[in-house]
């Protein structure tokens, strides 16, 4: 009788046992971090465990890719809850087949020792196609229909006999390019042998900030200064060679008239005399120092307005000029106000 009743028991603990077992495993399926497999991209692979046995239970999970380990986690799931586990793994071109298995299963009941369990739901598998993406831009080349990403589409390159793996430079765009270039080299020089648009200011080394706002108004205003001073100056130019001509002019006219008054021209006949004061002579002298001083203030004056306009035709170092003398009034006044009596 005695052994009639063990022999029971046995068999009932080994059917609460074995009979649980459809009750914990993997929730069947694993899953991946990133929709679309691409060679060199790393992908993480998940797998959820569920336990329903009324104990706690524990186990390994190993993950396998084409039946490669690459990875071997503990796990332990509380009984009535859904726990996962993952690896990492970074895809090889082609199809790879993905397992998880679990194994060295056993339950943890409270307060008694580790019992080994069997279960059903042991391993799960799943085969993926990892695509290579030639122009990095998201789309694997099987459903990509410009696997080289230079704006030609692979059925028009293998009917044009080019490489649809390979990024070609378009014609139209490296013909385009080397016109801008041309253009862009034309109007340098012309800019620099006709005096067209200056250079550009500070602005030109500034990102579009407020900054660069603020000098690209200061370097507007300095190149319309110069535009002013140039015009100034060639007007003041054409008033000095017309004062001087209407001078020669009238020197001519005097004496003209000095001759005719005397009896020269017209047929007449003069007498020619010479003045023994020196009245003549110091007017002569006293004129021609104002004239030679006259012409050296106007030369200085031109020299000025020349160097005036030839730094204002470079924005930059007028900009830099500025911020240097902002910086040293800066620093006198704060040395002037700043220190302290001790």
């Amino acid at each position: 009788m005695k052994f009639c009743i063990t022999i029971l028991l046995c068999f009932l603990i080994t059917s609460v046992a074995y009979g649980a077992s459809d009750n914990a495993g993997f929730v069947e399926g694993l899953w991946f971090s990133n929709e679309v497999i691409i060679v060199g991209e790393p992908v993480r692979i998940y797998v959820a465990v569920r336990n329903n046995t009324g104990s706690d239970l524990s186990g390994t999970v190993e993950f396998f890719v084409n039946d490669k380990p690459i990875s071997k986690n503990e796990v332990g799931a509380l009984t009535g809850r859904i726990i996962e586990t993952w690896a990492d793994w970074t895809p090889t071109a082609g199809t790879s087949t993905v397992r998880a298995v679990l194994s060295g299963t056993q339950l943890e009941p409270v307060g008694s020792s580790s019992q080994p369990i069997t279960l059903s739901l042991t391993e799960s598998t799943r085969t993926i196609f990892a695509d290579i993406d030639t122009d990095n831009d998201g789309i694997p080349n099987q459903t990509d229909t410009d696997d080289d990403g230079d704006g030609v589409s692979d059925s028009d390159e293998l009917e044009n006999g080019t490489d649809p793996l390979t990024y070609d430079e378009p014609e139209t765009a490296t013909a385009a390019n080397e016109d801008e270039n041309e253009v862009a080299k034309t109007n340098t020089l012309t800019q620099n042998t006709s005096g067209g648009d200056r250079p550009e200011g500070l602005e030109q080394y500034l990102s579009d900030n407020r900054a660069h706002s603020a000098f690209a108004g200061v370097t507007e205003v300095i190149n319309t200064t110069k535009k002013q001073l140039d015009e100034y100056r060639s007007e003041r130019s054409a008033a000095l060679e017309q004062t001087n001509t209407e001078n020669d002019v009238g020197e001519q006219t005097t004496a003209t008239n000095t001759l005719a008054s005397e009896g020269f021209g017209a047929g007449g006949f003069g007498t020619i005399t010479r003045s023994t004061t020196s009245d003549a002579g110091e007017n002569s002298f006293f004129a021609g120092l104002l004239s030679l001083i006259s012409h050296l203030f106007h030369t200085l004056v031109t020299f000025i307005l020349f160097v005036i306009s030839t730094i204002l035709g470079h924005p930059a170092l007028v900009q830099v000029g500025l911020l240097l003398l902002i910086l040293f009034t800066t620093y006198r006044l704060a040395k002037k106000f700043g220190s302290r009596k001790q």
